[in-house]
């Protein structure tokens, strides 16, 4: 669900980012919400964590339903 520039897994749905840092790769699963700048994106996941990331090493986003 997208709210201004920001993008909410609706129930059941979540996500797992994929980002480049240089040569190395950081997956974050679990992610619940993506708000966006045009430099920066802050990650929400499940377990309330947070990351914030540039958008330029967003690589790629994977959606999956939760199996309950």
């Amino acid at each position: 669900m997208r709210d201004g520039e920001s993008w909410s897994a609706p129930n059941g749905l979540q996500a797992t980012v994929y980002i480049s840092l240089d040569e190395e790769s950081l997956i974050i699963d679990r992610v619940t919400r993506f708000d966006v700048s045009p430099e920066y994106a802050v990650l929400t996941t499940q377990r309330r964590e947070r990351y914030a990331v540039e958008v330029e090493g967003v690589r790629a986003l994977r959606f999956v339903t939760d199996a309950k």
